[in-house]
């Protein structure tokens, strides 16, 4: 286990901005030598650079799709399989649209929602190597 020292905190001093630990370092109430756990955390997500406030789109796409006359199921996107072509050709259609200055669909549903659910559903199948190559075969 490392401990912390007040130079690991210097910046923090030196710029003025108050710090509770700091303070409480200065103040004696806390030791200067403070038990940090090691924690191995290169190589993970850092999930803290989202914005998950923004993802908002995302899900209003995603209850769309479930309250359609024909809805989809629950995470019906995670299951099988999906097309390249057809999400990209989705993620075009939608983005032209918003270039052309429509944000919302008929529905009153926003675009970019639609988007990052393609974009999603693109990496989703990407990375579990259920993505295929063209459109979709008519039934």
């Amino acid at each position: 286990m490392s401990y912390p020292t007040e130079k690991d905190y210097a910046d923090e001093i030196n710029i003025g901005v108050p710090s509770p630990l700091v303070e409480a370092m200065k103040s004696g109430l806390v030791s200067k030598e403070v038990p940090v756990a090691n924690k191995q955390t290169e190589g993970k997500v850092r999930w803290s650079l989202a914005s998950f406030k923004d993802l908002e789109p995302l899900i209003q796409a995603l209850e769309a799709g479930m309250s359609k006359p024909n809805p989809y199921e629950k995470d019906s996107w995670k299951k099988g399989t999906m097309y390249k072509e057809e999400l990209c050709n989705s993620i075009i259609r939608h983005t032209l649209l918003l270039l052309d200055g429509e944000e919302q669909d008929k529905d009153g549903f926003p675009h970019i929602g639609a988007i990052m659910a393609n974009a999603m559903f693109y990496s989703h199948h990407k990375n579990n190597g259920t993505l295929l190559e063209g459109l979709k075969p008519k039934s």
